[in-house]
């Protein structure tokens, strides 16, 4: 018998790749739409697989040549393959259209873009960049802003590096779920997307993406978590994301996860534990430490500064031999430490990694008697002494005015001490039937187990017990989806001039006034200090201007305070020249 205590482990886990491969693979038996046929082939191809060339017939089929959405997912599929070639003059004048439109989103601008590369149509980039600026100021929103550096980092290297500063404004947007992970609203692909926008945009400027190893841990936990997406979109955003998480040109988080069983006895006495990138690939050779490994049920230390030995020629499996007769069973958390050997690149999440086993001790029985009794206790007790796990040699005749007590106690193997534990249950079967009934054993004096049976003939009415119908308990909950209220419409362009004019009326009839009964500036001193402050009055007005149609309000808050230093010098001393006049 074995002792076997429950465990969690939250570290980082590899990429779920064959979850991944085999959503692809069935998406890949009904293309239906263009945008699928994208998603799907791009995320094969990202998993290392060449799809197949037949597929260009379907790309084809698909496409809707006057809609940008349609061409860019067309043109990104056609990419995936070596030889398909799409008719581009068919959709020139829908990328020139949307390229030059005066409505067009930062969407459909990334969807033409990116279109107008893969298919090689000519586009101004000058046009595109003011474009880019203008849609930047009208949508804020943090998939906008995902399509502004994807944009971006088709342009030349000079836009690309321009916009790589909001990178670290956007990843400030993210967020934080229980202190572990960091996510955007929308959900994973939505995260992924973005994500991978960043390194697009960091690649394109040829710098490193500023994220600090805190942040980047946390979008990697939490991509680490998703073990199945609802969508191919998702699966592919979400895969590129591993790769990118995997990539040594970056910084690469360590997966650091167990891969021998859960308990620890004679018959497998050694933790194995993986250490390896997102991808599941090896990150070269390390220096392994087990720091500590405590029992969580008193805090007992029971190894420490114990060194892991490599198992893989590659060094991605790592040893340390646990099993020892004086470790106690229970469960224990154990500390590692990594220290790469060459640093071929950098590796984030060296420390605090946590692997959670059970020590576990195989348990005999011992002390064990089947009592007959009668239920008045008036006779004698007959006892039956047992040695597990022989049976009895003679059988037993119990009627109704009797009662069977078992008793047993259960002793660790290893330490020769008593267990108690949790709970205990004895299990009757009928030969004949094979139907079973349970008893709990309930503990008794010097930890010894007892469970009565008050009928020997264990009748079971077999007619009356019927097939329960099982239900499967663990299904994936279905994906929330968040809604969002739409923008509110905009009033006509009338209402918007006549509420304009109402608003000037006040300022046209001074100007009216003053013109009429002429200008009284005979108390005003001409000198520097009334020309300044009225200058600088000016001048806030017009950054109240500029924060209207440009500015954001962090930007104007610094030129506010620039321009209140002045305004109150000359306005306090105005005042008091008017003051010592009067």
């Amino acid at each position: 018998m074995l002792i076997v205590y429950e465990a969690q482990v939250s570290n980082l886990l590899p990429a779920p790749l064959e979850s991944i491969k085999n959503q692809f693979q069935t998406a890949m038996k009904s293309l239906t739409d263009i945008s699928t046929i994208h998603y799907t082939l791009c995320g094969i191809k990202e998993l290392g697989i060449q799809p197949s060339e037949n597929l260009c017939n379907d790309i084809k089929k698909n496409i809707d040549k006057a809609n940008i959405e349609s061409i860019y997912h067309a043109s990104e599929a056609a990419k995936t393959l070596n030889n398909c070639q799409l008719p581009i003059d068919e959709f020139r004048p829908t990328v020139k259209t949307t390229l030059q439109a005066d409505k067009t989103t930062l969407a459909d601008l990334f969807y033409a873009v990116t279109s107008s590369r893969n298919l090689q149509i000519p586009m101004d980039e000058e046009q595109i960049e003011k474009r880019l600026t203008t849609l930047t100021k009208s949508d804020d929103s943090v998939l906008g802003q995902a399509y502004v550096l994807m944009i971006a980092s088709q342009l030349n290297t000079a836009v690309s590096k321009y916009h790589s500063d909001s990178i670290h404004d956007l990843i400030q947007q993210a967020d934080e779920v229980d202190g572990k992970s960091l996510q955007y609203e929308g959900g994973i692909g939505t995260t992924a997307l973005i994500f991978s926008a960043m390194y697009q945009l960091a690649d394109k400027a040829g710098a490193p993406l500023k994220i600090d190893e805190q942040h980047l841990s946390k979008f990697a936990y939490y991509f680490s978590t998703k073990r199945h997406v609802a969508t191919v979109r998702s699966a592919y955003y979400l895969t590129k994301a591993y790769k990118l998480l995997s990539d040594p040109r970056h910084a690469v988080p360590v997966v650091v996860s167990r891969i021998s069983p859960a308990w620890i006895s004679p018959d497998s006495p050694s933790v194995l534990v993986s250490i390896t990138n997102l991808m599941g690939y090896p990150i070269g050779e390390m220096s392994v430490v087990a720091e500590s490994a405590k029992r969580k049920e008193d805090g007992v230390i029971v190894i420490s500064k114990q060194k892991l030995v490599p198992k893989a020629s590659d060094f991605s499996v790592y040893e340390l031999p646990f099993y020892n007769t004086k470790i106690p069973r229970g469960l224990y958390t154990i500390h590692l430490t990594l220290n790469p050997v060459r640093n071929e690149a950098k590796l984030i999440g060296l420390n605090d990694h946590t692997i959670e086993v059970k020590v576990t001790s195989e348990a005999v029985i011992e002390n064990a008697e089947v009592n007959l009794v009668d239920r008045d206790h008036s006779g004698q007790v007959k006892t039956n002494k047992l040695s597990y796990p022989t049976t009895l040699t003679d059988k037993m005749e119990i009627d109704y005015h009797q009662k069977v007590i078992v008793k047993f106690q259960i002793k660790d193997k290893q330490t020769n001490e008593y267990i108690r534990t949790q709970q205990c249950f004895l299990r009757f079967t009928n030969k004949q039937s094979q139907k079973e009934i349970v008893y709990l054993a309930e503990v008794g004096a010097n930890s010894q187990y007892k469970a009565e049976v008050t009928d020997a003939t264990l009748t079971f009415h077999e007619d009356a017990i019927g097939d329960i119908p099982h239900t499967r308990l663990y299904v994936p909950k279905p994906e929330i989806r968040h809604m969002f209220r739409l923008d509110e419409k905009r009033p006509p362009t009338v209402v918007s001039l006549i509420f304009s004019g109402l608003t000037l009326m006040p300022l046209l009839i001074l100007f009216g006034l003053w013109f009429k009964l002429g200008f009284n500036l005979s108390a005003m001193p001409f000198n520097l200090n009334p020309l300044a402050f009225h200058l600088s009055h000016a001048a806030f007005f017009a950054l109240m201007f500029f924060y209207w149609k440009y500015l954001n309000m962090f930007q104007t808050i610094r030129y506010l305070v620039l321009l209140s230093i002045p305004l109150f010098i000359f306005g306090h001393q105005v005042l008091s020249t008017l003051a010592a006049k009067r």
